[in-house]
C-alpha cells in the first residue's frame, strides 16, 4: 500500500466578462488523514423590521422561501445575542454557533481558520476596526480580541466588502468543541442589500472516518449574470474499483439570495458544479445553491440565533450524491469546481474538499 502525500494543483478561469476572479483560489491547507473538515458560523447581520417581509422571511425553511435582502420593505440590522451588560456590554454586533465534531476532542484539531466579512462604506461605523474581531471559546466568560492575519478590501463587483482571516488553530485546539460567540464583526447596516458573517473552518482528525484528502482553499470570485469560474484541483488519488468514492464539498458565499427569480423564475439560478455535475441537497437547490443557508449535509448548524433565512450569507458543507460516481470515479487524481450565477451576484471566498483517497 503505497501512502500519497497530497498536493493541489489549482487552475482558475471565469467564461467570459460577467465573472471576476478578484484573488486566485489557493490551498490555505491540506493533509491526507483519517478525519473532516466541519464549519460553525452565523450572520452577524438580519432583517430587523416588523415588516411580513423580515418577521416571515427570517424563518423560511430552505428551499423554500422569496425573501431576501433586496426585497421592498426590507431593513438590515445588527445581531447582537450577547445583550448590552456585562460581557455584552463591549459589543456591538455578536452571533453564536456550535463547533460539532461528533466525538472528536480539541486535541483533534489540525487546522482552524476564522473568517469575517460583510458589505460596507468606507463611512461605516467603526470601518477602521474591520480587521478586527472578538472571539468567545466555549468554556470561557470573556472574549479574546483577535487581528485578522490578511484580509481583502474589494471593490467588485461590489463598492465594497471587505474578507478577514485568522488561523486559530491553537485557540480552538485548546478550547475543542461546543459554542463559539463571534463579536464586532463591521458592517454597514440601516438598508436593504446589505450582509455579513462569519465562519470557523476546522479540519480534524478522526480515526472512524475514511482516509481523504481534506483541503481548505482561499480565494474571492464574483460570479453575476450568466458568469462562470472555474478551478481545477488535483494530487489526490482516489481508491481503486470497486472501492466507493465520498466526496464532500463546503462553500462559503455572500449575497446569495433565497430564490431570487433568474429569467425562467424557477429560482436564481446559482450553480454549483464539481466535474461539470450540479450539486444539490434538500437545503440547497440545483438553481439555487447560494441560498443564505448554513448547513452541514442537510442539517442546519446549531445557532444562536438560529434563523434559516440568513438574508445574504452561505456557509454549507454538500455530501455529493456519488454511489453512482458520476461526480469522482475510482482511481481518480483531478477534479474541477465551477461556480456560476444567472439571477443575481454571488461573493465566494472560501471552497473545501473532503475526498477519499487510496493509502
Amino acid at each position: 500500500m503505497k501512502k500519497l502525500l497530497a498536493t493541489i494543483c489549482i487552475i482558475t478561469c471565469c467564461n467570459n466578462l460577467f465573472a471576476q476572479v478578484i484573488t486566485a483560489f489557493s490551498t490555505i491547507k491540506t493533509v491526507t488523514q483519517k478525519g473532516d473538515i466541519t464549519f460553525a458560523g452565523n450572520s452577524i447581520t438580519q432583517c430587523t423590521n416588523t415588516g411580513a417581509s423580515c418577521t416571515n422571511g427570517r424563518n423560511e425553511v430552505p428551499p423554500a422561501g422569496t425573501n431576501h435582502n433586496g426585497v421592498t420593505g426590507v431593513t438590515i440590522g445588527y445581531l447582537d445575542q450577547d445583550g448590552n451588560t456585562g460581557i455584552g456590554a463591549q459589543t456591538f454586533s455578536s452571533s453564536r454557533a456550535n463547533l460539532d465534531m461528533g466525538t472528536v476532542l480539541g486535541c483533534g484539531v489540525i487546522y482552524a481558520y476564522l473568517t469575517w466579512e460583510a458589505f460596507v462604506s468606507t463611512s461605516t461605523t467603526n470601518y477602521a476596526k474591520r480587521d478586527s474581531i472578538y472571539l468567545q471559546v466555549p468554556g470561557s466568560s470573556v472574549y479574546t480580541k483577535l487581528k485578522a492575519d490578511n484580509f481583502v478590501d474589494n471593490t467588485a463587483p461590489y463598492n465594497r466588502t471587505y474578507h478577514c482571516y485568522k488561523d486559530v488553530t491553537n485557540l480552538v485546539k485548546a478550547a475543542g468543541p461546543g459554542q463559539y460567540t463571534a463579536a464586532n464583526v463591521v458592517a454597514l447596516v440601516g438598508g436593504s442589500n446589505q450582509f455579513g458573517g462569519w465562519s470557523l473552518v476546522v479540519l480534524y482528525a478522526d480515526a472512524t472516518k475514511p482516509l481523504r484528502n481534506l483541503t481548505i482553499f482561499k480565494g474571492l470570485a464574483g460570479v453575476s449574470g450568466t458568469s462562470a469560474v472555474q478551478f481545477g484541483i488535483s494530487g489526490f488519488f482516489t481508491p481503486p474499483s470497486p472501492a466507493a468514492v465520498n466526496v464532500r464539498l463546503g462553500v462559503i458565499a455572500l449575497d446569495g439570495d433565497r430564490a431570487n427569480p433568474n429569467a425562467t423564475g424557477t429560482g436564481a439560478g446559482d450553480s454549483l458544479k464539481f466535474n461539470g455535475i450540479a450539486v444539490s441537497n434538500g437545503k440547497n437547490p440545483v438553481d439555487d445553491i447560494f441560498n443564505s443557508t448554513i448547513t452541514n449535509n442537510n442539517a442546519e448548524i446549531t445557532r444562536v440565533p438560529s434563523y434559516t433565512n440568513t438574508f445574504g450569507y452561505d456557509a454549507d458543507i454538500i455530501d455529493l450524491a456519488n454511489g453512482a460516481k458520476n461526480y469522482l470515479g475510482n482511481s481518480a487524481s483531478s477534479a474541477t469546481i465551477r461556480m456560476s450565477s444567472g439571477g443575481e451576484t454571488v461573493l465566494v471566498d472560501i471552497v473545501t474538499t473532503a475526498i477519499d483517497v487510496f493509502e
